[in-house]
């Protein structure tokens, strides 16, 4: 229960952050970029991670 308390605290302790349709933001998660192996996740999403 003790991360549920730590998330819940800094939830409600965040700064809000307003945005707009010109707004640009990247959310880069703990994705890691892979190898192209078998178990590699990332070469499959890799397009989502493309910047124009």
């Amino acid at each position: 229960m003790k991360a549920n308390n730590r998330l819940t605290k800094a939830f409600k302790h965040a700064e809000t952050v307003t945005f707009d349709k010109n707004s640009k933001f990247i959310f880069f998660s703990d994705s890691h970029r892979g190898d192209d192996s078998v178990s590699d996740e990332f070469i499959r999403n890799q397009n989502i991670f493309y910047m124009l």
